[in-house]
């Protein structure tokens, strides 16, 4: 099966990703981020986490490499908590992240 055809491996890598950055554990993230952009490089998502794992380690010139607007839209915003991920749903399937007081659809 060629890569990017199976979109159980895709949920797989996307819901590693989510839970890694809640636990703080970025470069875990990371690395599943990379594997997850090297298995969907055109997804908008994928270069999204991608490039949020870099900016929480700090690695902003990496992270702006990416050239991802949602993330474009979390720099210049400044209005999440942290441990907020915008767009990102609790288990509790409620959306976490806000902007101005509404919810911020992603």
């Amino acid at each position: 099966m060629a890569p990017g055809n199976n979109p159980h491996v895709v949920s797989q890598l996307r819901q590693l990703i989510y839970y890694h950055l809640d636990c703080n554990l970025t470069r875990n993230a990371l690395f599943f981020a990379g594997r997850l952009t090297a298995y969907e490089p055109r997804s908008s998502e994928a270069a999204y986490l991608l490039s949020l794992c870099y900016l929480k380690l700090g690695q902003l010139s990496a992270a702006l490499k990416r050239d991802s607007p949602g993330l474009l839209l979390y720099l210049c915003t400044g209005m999440f908590g942290a441990g907020e991920i915008p767009g990102r749903r609790s288990s509790a399937g409620k959306e976490q992240g806000t902007m101005g007081g509404q919810k911020w659809l992603g």
